[in-house]
């Protein structure tokens, strides 16, 4: 273990350190000192907030954070947009009303002021905070999220 300062009693009594062996720490570049194990052990954690299962590919779990990131991002503020700007094609954006329910494969009709989802009006122009290109892989896939 390269180190630019010992290790002390205070180090290990961090909850981090508390069942780490002086063998599991290194310092890194910065001098801060870390556990070698913390790729993996946040490699895990990150797959068990997805619940994925103790025998794991990491394709896996980056696939899924992926999955994760394309549902939050992207998103536009209905109240910043102007309304030309907003595709008006069958199932041409997803919504996210204020409650934060999302809707995926919508259709905003100018004429009518509505959000249209399912071939029902869903939501009034006002009731829909953000708006962003669907993210739908095919038209027919309708789904709430």
């Amino acid at each position: 273990m390269s180190s630019k300062r010992k290790v002390t009693e205070r180090d290990l009594r961090m909850p981090e350190f508390r069942d780490a062996d002086l063998e599991d720490l290194e310092f890194r570049d910065d001098g801060q000192l870390v556990r070698k194990d913390r790729w993996e052990r946040g490699i895990r954690r990150i797959a068990g907030v997805f619940g994925i299962n103790h025998s794991f590919e990491i394709d896996e779990v980056v696939n899924s954070v992926r999955l994760l990131v394309d549902q939050v991002s992207h998103w536009e503020s209905v109240e910043d947009t102007d309304w030309e700007d907003i595709p008006t094609g069958l199932k041409a954006v997803d919504i996210m009303a204020f409650d934060g329910s999302v809707l995926m494969g919508a259709t905003y009709l100018p004429d009518s002021d509505v959000w249209r989802w399912c071939d029902m009006p869903v939501f009034n122009r006002s009731e829909v905070e953000y708006w962003r290109g669907t993210r739908m892989k095919n038209a027919d896939e309708v789904e709430s999220v």
